[in-house]
């Protein structure tokens, strides 16, 4: 590691350049050529790196800076408000057993992944190209340990984050088709209904609500909830303040809980096995967002624009009816009244719930992958995150707050369609049908930023002679399209989700592995 690979004077061209359509790609092959030279021909740009390809400075795959200041917003807050706000939520508070502590752990990993993406501006308007961490480690460690991401990053966490999101994609359209055929959201999800109101039940729930309380009013108020069990279905009865929740872990109202909850077997009496038309909805997903990119130039870009809007609209829409709930309840719901010492003591749980938020908050270094289609880099990218990343991360507390007014403990530890059941909760079956179709949304938006950030990964590994056969980083001719490194991207993702793993098992070995890969390009900004 030369430290002359780092000296500011050899990125003067690209940061006093103005990065319109037709200089801005000059400026970046001046500056690939220049620390190629520096490495001794070792550039990693394909565009005049010395990579060893003759073909690669006029194959004609140099991209169009075509992206604007609005597009790369709509970029980032299309990648982040993914199903990880929807699927998060239940298994994060499961996780610690507290609202509150489920808030400071959100607000944490905002505030991380916040800091995250700045470190990303400053090192995306170092080096103002496509190729996103792939530059940055090889420029701080190495062109091998650059080629150990670019292998991990397509290999594991594009595939596997990709299907894991059609995943989710797919259990949600499941329970649509069961939501329309039954008109209730009791039983979908992955749960079955609470727990009935048995007497023994009833019991419990009176004897812990009523722990610790003097006041008569608190008192008259927890046993009139306690008696009409409205906790159990939809967590809108009233809690005094610091009763513990009647269906906190090791409560016989809890045990009887987990005991009735089982998967949904199948959409309808003798239909086909849900998990089959989990994985055919998930397969669909990957192809139809795979062929838009593939079919049409800047069909990326669209789709993530018209779907960030639908995203944005949904998820305004939950905190409004969290909002109303919440007014309804005077913010007295069981799960917003479990008191911080009901917070789980095992350091493991914490970690689980940090990979939880971590996964939420994931892709926003996504944009730095295609930043060669970016205009004015130095300038859009910085703009792009301190506008996006602060809102996101005050949707997402806002969300959760939302969805901790509208539900209880129960439907938060054992149903996954969050959304769907949040909306039938307030507003019924239109309610149901919309929050659901803001999830199938999120979820598209979410597949289309990870092919196009992956593909355009795969496309520098090539022009590089990262081990990749260099057509692969060929366009398109006839479309101008990236078509053969989509295609080997949606076929990974679809043989990953026919494995169709579970939300906790991939969240937890997309965060693990893609934190530390983020981590270490980041430090790597503190050596440049």
């Amino acid at each position: 590691m030369a430290p002359c690979l780092f000296k500011r004077p050899s990125l003067a061209v690209s940061r006093n350049e103005s990065y319109n359509s037709t200089t801005s790609t000059t400026s970046c092959k001046t500056t690939s050529a220049a620390l190629g030279s520096e490495r001794g021909g070792g550039g990693i740009e394909g565009g005049g790196g010395g990579n060893g390809n003759p073909d690669s400075s006029s194959s004609g795959s140099e991209p169009e800076r075509t992206m604007g200041l609005m597009s790369a917003i709509l970029m980032i807050i299309g990648t982040l408000i993914g199903t990880g706000i929807f699927a998060s939520p239940g298994p994060l508070f499961d996780s610690v057993h507290c609202t509150q502590t489920s808030f400071i752990i959100w607000a944490f990993a905002g505030l991380v992944c916040t800091i995250g993406a700045f470190a990303y501006a400053e090192l995306g308007t170092m080096f103002p190209a496509s190729g996103g961490d792939f530059q940055y480690l090889a420029r701080a460690y190495g062109k091998k340990v650059a080629l150990v991401f670019g292998w991990t990053f397509i290999t594991i966490l594009n595939p596997i984050g990709t299907a894991g999101i059609a995943g989710v994609l797919g259990r949600y359209a499941v329970d649509v088709i069961t939501y329309l055929q039954t008109g209730t959201s009791a039983g979908i999800g992955g749960a079955a209904a609470a727990a009935p109101a048995t007497p023994a039940v009833i019991a419990e729930a009176a004897r812990a609500a009523l722990a610790g309380v003097d006041d008569p009013a608190d008192i008259a108020m927890a046993a009139i909830g306690a008696v009409l069990g409205n906790s159990v279905l939809n967590g809108t009865s009233y809690l005094p303040p610091h009763a513990h929740s009647p269906y906190a872990p090791g409560t016989p109202a809890y045990s009887a809980s987990a005991a009735t909850s089982a998967p949904v077997k199948s959409i309808h009496e003798g239909g086909m096995d849900s998990s089959w038309t989990i994985r055919l909805f998930s397969i669909a997903a990957i192809l139809l967002m795979g062929c838009i990119n593939i079919f049409f130039r800047e069909g990326g870009k669209y789709a993530s624009n018209i779907l960030a809007i639908f995203k944005i609209a949904g998820m305004l829409m939950l905190i409004v009816i969290g909002s109303i709930q919440a007014a309804k309840t005077h913010a007295q719901s069981e799960a917003l009244l479990i008191p911080i010492a009901e917070s789980s003591h095992n350091i493991l749980d914490y970690v689980s719930a940090l990979c939880f938020a971590f996964f939420a908050y994931n892709g926003f270094n996504n944009i730095n992958l295609g930043l060669g289609e970016l205009r004015d880099p130095e300038k859009n990218l910085k703009r792009a995150v301190w506008i996006a990343m602060p809102f996101v991360t005050v949707l997402f507390l806002l969300a959760n707050f939302a969805f901790f007014a509208i539900l209880s403990s129960h439907d938060l530890r054992h149903v996954h369609s969050l959304s769907l059941h949040a909306g039938h909760t307030v507003l019924g079956l239109p309610g149901g049908f919309l929050m659901a179709f803001t999830v199938i949304a999120s979820a598209l938006g979410s597949i289309n930023a990870n092919l196009w950030a992956g593909s355009r990964l795969l496309v520098i590994m090539a022009q590089d002679n990262a081990v990749i056969p260099f057509p692969i980083g060929k366009a398109w001719t006839r479309r101008g399209t990236q078509a053969r490194a989509l295609l080997i991207l949606m076929i990974q993702a679809s043989i990953h989700a026919l494995i169709n793993l579970d939300f906790k098992t991939f969240s937890k070995i997309y965060s693990a592995v893609g934190w530390s890969w983020y981590g270490l390009s980041i430090f790597g900004l503190l050596y440049m």
